[in-house]
């Protein structure tokens, strides 16, 4: 049996996408609570004047220190990238999503202990909140390797459409956090917030084993030849020299795209609460927006691209129709936020939806999660980097003088701008090697000139009886069963 033919491959979607549910739960789990992070004790709301901001709980971390988390999540996901990587390469999905998801669960355990009491407030507390994010670091990353592996395996049919239900999962799990984090803390205080985030994590593990049970009773019923195909193989630095040049053009993209807006989602409950003046819950909403409207359009765009089969062009278009969001942002107050983050959801979809399949398309099978991996690792270090230079830029403790505070806000927003701008000249250069270099990442392109070859061919082959056939003009695309011109 063929993998396309066997039908409980959609049993596997489930299983793989549900995987990384708690891992993305956690991922913004401190950015709904930003402000309970970042703001000084002040005990019981009662003993404080009416002047005062109440922050009962609150764990008094500061801008810079609240930044190091994302920072710690965001470099011990790229470190750990290379050789997971290479490891999920070698040992396979099976186990590797066994392994990872469990990673991502002790480090939620050990960020969930740190706002105990005795402990939160105590020199144990930050050490523990940066262990347990770079175990949720490690986690998070390796878990998508194998999720991207197990797609590229089952769905190479239906990469771009899988992948829309991809990114709707990965987004259910941010606006879980989104919806839920902010109200537990509100109500029951912030460490049983921060334990609702274990037990997502908990899901993740239970469908990492169902998938490796499904994984494993699906291979069984493929012939010979797919189950080779499956067999993990090794990788050599041949293999990674090899990668073309748009793979490398793609993960710069990842890398300045990523970050030109996940500090924005690190940072945006507690900017739109300063520069608007919405309570910490309703900011908390507006920020989630950005992934609500994901959640909402992920499955459509990923329909919509696989029927438009233009990655390259489509990443050049999203780049310029997010562009005006940060001037926005940083000077039109007027402009209601809730548009601005909707407007960030959909543009980021589109990349998200775009970016990650690029690499399936332009590298060997076998190379995959190794390939995914060197994405992951510099996309981390892009945006650790980033989130440290905002947290300096906003200071080690909040400012409390408004019109400053503001200005530094605006001086990050020129920054997250400036990598975008950097994404988008990323852009221009991939489609540039990719239309003079096969088109992989632009095949209706490619379709087209296989055509209007094809027609030339047919016309000179009623002129000449020695005409040359078409197959000596075109190639056939395996994975697509079009013609496409045929590389020199």
């Amino acid at each position: 049996m063929k993998v396309e033919d066997w039908k409980w491959r959609y049993l596997i979607l489930v299983f793989d996408c549900s995987m990384t549910f708690g891992c993305y739960f956690n991922i913004d789990i401190i950015s709904a609570v930003q402000a309970d992070i970042q703001g000084q004790d002040t005990g019981p709301c009662m003993n404080i004047s009416s002047n005062a901001t109440c922050c009962d709980g609150c764990m008094g971390l500061g801008p810079y220190r609240y930044n190091q988390l994302y920072t710690a999540y965001s470099w011990m996901n790229a470190l750990f990238a290379l050789p997971g990587g290479y490891m999920i390469d070698r040992i396979g999905n099976r186990v590797s999503a066994i392994i990872v998801t469990s990673m991502a669960t002790i480090g939620s355990v050990l960020f969930a202990v740190s706002s105990m009491e005795g402990i939160r407030g105590s020199t144990a507390m930050f050490p523990l909140m940066i262990c347990g994010r770079l175990l949720i670091g490690a986690g998070s990353g390796s878990s998508l390797i194998v999720q991207d592996r197990v797609v590229a395996f089952w769905f190479k049919d239906r990469i771009s459409f899988v992948y829309g239900f991809v990114i709707f999962a990965l987004r259910v799990g941010n606006v879980s956090n989104y919806l839920v984090t902010a109200n537990i803390a509100k109500t029951y205080g912030i460490r049983w917030a921060f334990w609702t985030g274990t037990l997502a994590c908990v899901i993740g593990v239970i469908s990492a084993i169902s998938l490796a049970v499904v994984d494993y009773y699906g291979t069984k019923q493929l012939d010979d030849d797919c189950k080779i195909n499956m067999k993990a193989l090794p990788v050599s630095r041949k293999d990674i020299r090899d990668f073309p040049v748009t793979y490398w053009i793609v993960c710069l993209m990842i890398m300045s795209y990523y970050s030109s807006y996940l500090p924005f989602v690190g940072n945006g409950t507690k900017y739109i609460q300063d520069r608007y003046g919405y309570s910490k819950t309703t900011s908390s909403y507006f920020t989630g927006a950005i992934y609500d409207t994901s959640v909402v359009t992920s499955p459509l765009i990923g329909s919509l691209l696989g029927a438009i089969d233009c990655h390259g062009m489509v990443l050049f278009a999203v780049c310029i129709f997010t562009l005006p969001v940060f001037p926005l942002l940083s000077y039109c107050p007027e402009l209601h936020p809730l548009i601005l983050t909707v407007w960030i959801g959909i543009s980021y979809t589109f990349a998200g939806v775009c970016l990650w399949p690029c690499i399936m398309i332009v590298v060997p099978k076998k190379a995959i999660g190794t390939a995914i991996g060197i994405a992951t690792f510099v996309q981390g270090l892009g945006i650790g980097l980033t989130n440290l230079v905002t947290g300096k830029l906003l200071g080690f403790t909040e400012d409390p003088n408004r019109e400053s505070l503001i200005h530094k806000y605006q001086t990050m927003l020129w920054l997250l701008l400036g990598m975008l701008l950097f994404c988008t000249a990323c852009s221009i250069t991939l489609n540039i090697f990719d239309l003079s270099k096969g088109r992989l990442l632009n095949r209706r392109l490619a379709k087209k000139n296989a055509k209007e070859m094809k027609t030339f061919v047919d016309e000179k082959s009623s002129l000449m009886t020695d005409a040359p056939s078409v197959q000596s003009y075109v190639s056939i695309d395996a994975s697509s069963s079009d013609l496409i011109p045929g590389i020199q």
